[in-house]
């Protein structure tokens, strides 16, 4: 770490920020990793948990686990944005996964040259997205895949996942055990659970059965009719004896 990066002030704009989440933990993990980059972190989250962060991360609440409303979170957002980004307390802004949250920071970005990265790694293509693109100095994304916008601006960087993280216990050679199979993830038809669902019916069928756990919630109200589906076809293909829903899962666990 250079010097420069060491009195660097960064902001972070995400959607949630807590070491218990289940689909957004990433945004708990990206500022544990961050602080110690920079000398001083903000982080301005819609939702806020239980956390865990160094002493040079200030957190700002937009409330909405209090209840408070969409426009009240909204104006909290602008209001957070003019106190940190106007009187130029921070050197960047990295906006996750959201592209309101870009045009948010956009007005006072822009005209004092401060650099605003956005993050999205997603498959929907909106009016907002394009928006966000032609305001933010760089966009950055996981793959090709995940970013519906042919830009210059956009870069390539993966999703920097420790896997090691999630390093199994070796299995002893020429184990009896029926193998576990783990899948974690929001529950929504992007996540293609169904089709191990089909596959763990296949092998089952195949003679080579597997045991499959189920990590993970809805998010949005049209995941939880994707939830329903998947409960029925498991009932379906008579697999209730391999396949189990651990439910909502916190990103440590």
């Amino acid at each position: 770490m250079t010097d420069q990066h060491a009195k660097m002030r960064l902001l972070v704009i995400t959607q949630e920020l807590a070491t218990d989440s289940s689909n957004m933990s990433v945004g708990h993990l990206w500022a544990q990793h961050l602080a110690p980059l920079v000398n001083h972190l903000d982080v301005i989250a819609t939702t806020v948990g239980n956390t865990d962060l160094p002493d040079n991360v200030a957190i700002h609440r937009l409330g909405k686990e209090c209840g408070r409303s969409r426009p009240a979170r909204w104006s909290t957002l602008l209001a957070r944005c003019h106190e940190l980004i106007g009187s130029r307390s921070v050197d960047g802004v990295l906006a996750h996964m959201v592209p309101a949250y870009a045009l948010a920071a956009s007005p006072w970005c822009v005209p004092l040259r401060i650099p605003l990265v956005l993050w999205y790694t997603s498959h929907g293509l909106t009016g907002t997205l394009r928006a966000a693109v032609r305001v933010v100095t760089a966009a950055v994304t996981a793959s090709p895949e995940s970013f519906p916008l042919v830009s210059d601006r956009t870069f390539v960087v993966g999703h920097g996942i420790d896997t090691l993280a999630f390093a199994a216990e070796p299995r002893g050679i020429g184990s009896s055990a029926i193998p576990a199979v783990g899948v974690a993830g929001r529950m929504t038809p992007l996540k293609g659970i169904l089709t191990v669902i089909e596959a763990v019916a296949q092998m089952r069928d195949d003679g080579a059965p597997v045991n499959l756990q189920i990590a993970g919630a809805p998010f949005y109200p049209s995941d939880h009719a994707y939830l329903d589906e998947v409960h029925r076809r498991v009932r379906e293909l008579d697999l209730a004896d391999h396949v189990t829903f651990r439910g909502a899962l916190s990103g440590t666990e």
